[in-house]
């Protein structure tokens, strides 16, 4: 197995227990945000889509230094007022609530064997349209390893 579908798998189970907080859908990123009609994208938010980002190897010798990068697409949407798709309310928790309960269970957390913890590089908003009651948030972690060849 890839380490990419090895570490969305692993994040995918590791965030499951939100699904307890109101999180819909958490599951790896296949283009479920690139549709045009903005009802079918937020059918499934509260959400969660994982994606392993990428992997950057610089080669030293013998051995390579590996940083692997992981990234969340947070979205939420709540009709009732401008602010509480971000802020949430009694009917959804809000992107900053799922921000910070993902980063409590991800950051500084050993999430595959050989690789380092996994640190939170950042979190900013990719759509915030209060009018419209829609917050997409990304945030983003590195892993690293050095391996031998």
């Amino acid at each position: 197995m890839h380490e990419f579908e090895e570490l969305e798998n692993t994040v995918i189970t590791a965030l499951e227990a939100m699904t307890a907080v109101s999180v819909r859908t958490i599951e790896a990123y296949a283009g479920q945000l690139e549709v045009d009609d903005l009802t079918r994208i937020t059918a499934r938010f509260p959400c969660i889509y994982v994606i392993a980002d990428g992997l950057r190897v610089i080669r030293k010798n013998s051995i390579d230094e590996c940083t692997m990068s992981l990234m969340l697409l947070i979205g939420d949407k709540n009709y009732r007022s401008n602010s509480a798709s971000a802020r949430g309310d009694a009917t959804t928790p809000g992107i900053y609530a799922i921000l910070e309960a993902a980063r409590g269970v991800l950051h500084r957390k050993k999430l595959l064997s050989g690789w380092s913890p996994a640190y939170l590089t950042g979190e900013e908003p990719k759509v915030y349209e209060p009018r419209k009651g829609l917050c997409l948030y990304t945030a983003t972690y590195e892993l690293q390893a050095q391996i031998k060849l």
